[in-house]
């Protein structure tokens, strides 16, 4: 069973745009009637739920997509975080992203706790000063490998939690189009292949 979708075409839309770019160009004339109020509230109504309806369709295939292109996909070469699904025209590029944040005053607290303790050290295998500090990208097996007492590890592990939020982005979709395989051209006669 089939249903038909209730969003107008690409057609009609690009009609009524043409339509509300005329009357935008003569408006300043006269005011508008309480009508003709009513008729554009009437249109930015549909419109938005025209845009609501469209996301939604799109919000629904866009997490198809990307099941598919996690349960069948690929990894890239050189993108560990990047699933590839390939069809004859097109391939979708699902990319999973996390964006670490630090938190300054923390790392600076965490940096005098570690000189006073002595400690630097294990500062230094985790943050790198250049203008701001920057998360290096062992620390987290630094971290999880620091043999320390059992305090000193745990304030350790806390004052770095601090330091750090990770936030794992939405996944980001990318749409392709893929060349068509090129047939290979004959020799023409007389001539050498280079």
């Amino acid at each position: 069973m089939t249903t038909q979708s209730t969003l107008p075409s690409a057609e009609d839309l690009d009609a009524v745009a043409a339509e509300a770019k005329a009357k935008a160009d003569t408006a300043g004339v006269l005011p508008p009637t309480p009508d003709e109020i009513d008729a554009e509230i009437a249109f930015y109504e549909n419109a938005v739920a025209c845009y609501q309806t469209a996301k939604k369709t799109m919000d629904g295939y866009e997490e198809k997509l990307v099941k598919l292109t996690d349960k069948h996909g690929y990894h890239p070469e050189g993108a560990p975080r990047s699933m590839r699904l390939a069809g004859r025209r097109k391939s979708i590029t699902v990319t999973r992203g996390q964006t670490v944040k630090l938190h300054e005053p923390a790392i600076q607290n965490f940096a005098a706790w570690c000189r006073r303790r002595s400690k630097m050290g294990i500062f230094t295998q985790l943050f790198a000063s250049v203008s701001k500090y920057v998360l290096i990208e062992s620390a987290r097996e630094v971290v999880s490998g620091l043999v320390l007492p059992k305090r000193t590890h745990d304030k350790v592990l806390t004052m770095f939690g601090l330091c750090i939020d990770v936030k794992v982005n939405e996944p980001s979709v990318k749409v392709d189009k893929i060349a068509p395989d090129q047939p290979t051209r004959k020799q023409r006669a007389g001539r050498k292949v280079a």
